[in-house]
């Protein structure tokens, strides 16, 4: 269970980050969770992903490589298009809407 769990959370991190250290990072919780027996151990191994997770995403996407932006005015407003054409990552989506209100305030 565990290691379906990480499997889950690793697709929120940044592509580069997969692929350089997705396949250990999965090799290593299937170790782990095959050496934790019992409830308790399987429980904190859950908590011990959710809490790297907290304390490793942000800095995975603030290391990441950023996607250039244009800016080109039309009618004299200010646009922005965007040079990649993937669409945005419902997670991070779903993230920055939970700590948007609590972090920045509300307009």
């Amino acid at each position: 269970m565990p290691e379906k769990l990480y499997a889950l959370l690793l697709k929120l991190y940044p592509k580069h980050f997969r692929g350089t250290y997705g396949d250990e990072a999965l090799r290593l919780v299937r170790e782990r969770a095959r050496d934790e027996k019992g409830f308790l151990s399987g429980l904190r191994l859950v908590l011990d992903l959710l809490a790297d997770l907290a304390i490793s995403l942000p800095r995975e996407y603030s290391n990441a490589p950023t996607t250039p932006v244009a800016a080109q005015p039309v009618d004299g407003d200010l646009t922005f298009q965007l040079l990649d054409e993937r669409p945005p990552n419902p997670a991070l989506l779903f993230l920055a809407g939970i700590f948007q209100p609590c972090c920045f305030g509300h307009a």
